[in-house]
């Protein structure tokens, strides 16, 4: 056990995984995923895994604009989308991700299938039909997104350039994060942005559950599974209207996932009791020098 523990901001990725290395540092935070087929073998370090993870979403505007009650031209941009293709090029290694239409990771007791059909289907010409049938003609769909994390950026990239193939007038909007975090507040300003969602026990703690985030997703089919899943404790029935409020999801799309991150950190050999864990953050409990 140790009697302190320093937290050091070193901003460059390079900087932080040499420093390990040589004995500068003895444990690094999150790591970017280009990196992980060099490190995973390294004898001069260790990776561990945090399992718990988090999930990209795009949140779609219910309060404004073109997409606000339109939940069949919603359906129709979550057809045109393969997340498989959004996850490589955000994330890289295949150990990092996990495409998984369920709104929980898997493993947890709230993991379902119930809609998630409908994801990650990557058909563009059935994306195209299903916009037509919902009435669309071409309007100018606005998107945000922040190049201050890597992986948003990456992500939105990938995702509205199948957009604009199967069709759709995608106006991307490219902002730092306290900019997108203004903007998004503003219903007007916005129809779909992507951000990430940090694991949460109980899916009640998803933000886009929440009808003051933006997103602003309150129709009377949310209001009413959400005022049943509050009012029981038992777990049988709230997993049985967690699945329908995920159907629903599906439905009305609120919101698009495109899967589940894992992050990984580096470690000096040196350091023992650390381990894999589903926690989005390390943790040093039980952590020691060999001695």
């Amino acid at each position: 056990n140790f009697k302190e523990i320093q937290f050091i901001p070193v901003p460059d990725d390079a900087t932080r995984v040499n420093g390990i290395k040589a004995g500068d540092y003895d444990y690094s935070e999150r790591i970017p995923g280009d990196l992980y087929d060099s490190l995973k073998d390294d004898p001069d370090l260790v990776v561990t895994l945090q399992k718990g993870g988090s999930q990209g979403f795009v949140f779609f505007n219910s309060k404004e604009g073109i997409l606000k009650e339109n939940f069949k031209l919603r359906k129709a941009i979550l057809t045109a989308v393969d997340m498989d293709a959004v996850l490589k090029a955000a994330i890289g290694p295949e150990a990092l991700w996990r495409k998984n239409g369920s709104i929980m990771p898997e493993g947890t007791p709230w993991f379902s299938t119930a809609g998630a059909d409908a994801y990650s289907l990557g058909d563009a010409e059935k994306a195209k039909a299903l916009a037509k049938e919902a009435g669309y003609n071409g309007e100018k769909i606005t998107y945000m997104a922040t190049t201050s994390y890597k992986v948003h950026y990456d992500s939105s990239l990938v995702i509205t350039e199948q957009l604009k193939k199967a069709g759709f007038n995608i106006d991307f909007q490219i902002y730092d994060w306290a900019t997108l975090v203004s903007k998004r507040a503003d219903a007007t300003q916005w129809d779909m942005f992507f951000t990430y969602h940090g694991f949460v026990p109980d899916p009640v703690l998803f933000t886009f559950m929440s009808e003051v985030y933006p997103g602003w997703w309150a129709t009377p089919e949310k209001k009413e599974l959400a005022a049943k899943f509050a009012s029981t404790l038992d777990e049988k029935e709230r997993k049985a209207i967690w699945d329908q409020i995920q159907e629903l999801v599906y439905t009305q799309v609120p919101i698009m996932k495109t899967g589940d991150n894992f992050i990984y950190d580096v470690y000096a050999p040196k350091l023992e009791g650390v381990k894999d864990t589903a926690l989005i953050w390390p943790r040093f409990w039980g952590v020691h020098f060999k001695k």
